[in-house]
């Protein structure tokens, strides 16, 4: 079972558990996460829903802003539901992921994570710790800070990342090379620098996309 819903209505009252509902009896395999509400952020929790009772969040989330929150009850809510193979955020204005490092992690049969337009100032340090993720994509996602693409970040098991319309120039570090699971490398639409030679030690590596 693979799941469209919007990030505010799943945590308004009794969204959650109509999302629970929905994957009873089935295994949810797939989740796309979308931003369902004007402006920047949500309406509070405590104007809109409380947490639901069975879900705790990390002490990490207690000081994060709403969206973080309303992230980390979904996440941590679909640890309890079962595995999860791949998961879509979309449109999601948040500066750092690092305060959802426990719930992400947790997710321990993720193998597919994508990020779709929104913001994102720094690939999150907690990418590494997922073991199973094959393929990772980040589109529109504004890595716009200096010093963004942190190659220590991604998982050695990676086989496939995409990387394209960073709304910024884009300097792959010579670090690339140490992903040498690597398959398929999308690095279109970017205003990129100079290309290291160390792709020339990924001699896993099929598919090359540099162009525009």
């Amino acid at each position: 079972l693979v799941l469209r819903v919007g990030l505010h209505a799943v945590t308004t009252p009794g969204g959650f558990q109509a999302l629970a509902d929905a994957a009873l009896g089935t295994q949810l395999v797939g989740l796309a996460l979308y931003r369902d509400f004007p402006g920047t952020s949500p309406p509070a929790f405590s104007a809109a829903a409380p947490l639901p009772a069975a879900v705790q969040l990390p002490p990490a989330l207690a000081q994060a802003d709403d969206l973080q929150q309303r992230l980390g009850v979904v996440l941590q809510g679909l640890v309890e539901q079962g595995s999860l193979w791949e998961l879509v955020l979309q449109d999601m204005e948040i500066a750092s992921l690092d305060a959802l490092g426990p719930c992400f992690s947790s997710l321990s049969a993720l193998t597919r994570l994508e990020f779709q337009g929104g913001v994102m100032r720094q690939l999150p340090s907690f990418l590494s710790q997922l073991t199973s993720l094959r393929t990772l994509s980040l589109s529109n996602a504004h890595l716009a800070v200096r010093g963004a693409f942190n190659i220590k970040a991604l998982p050695k098991g990676l086989h496939h990342l995409t990387l394209t319309h960073s709304h910024a120039a884009l300097n792959l570090p010579p670090a690339v090379g140490t992903l040498r699971g690597l398959v398929s490398l999308n690095l279109s639409h970017n205003k990129l620098g100079a290309v290291p030679n160390a792709l020339g030690a990924l001699s896993q590596l099929t598919v090359l996309d540099l162009s525009h």
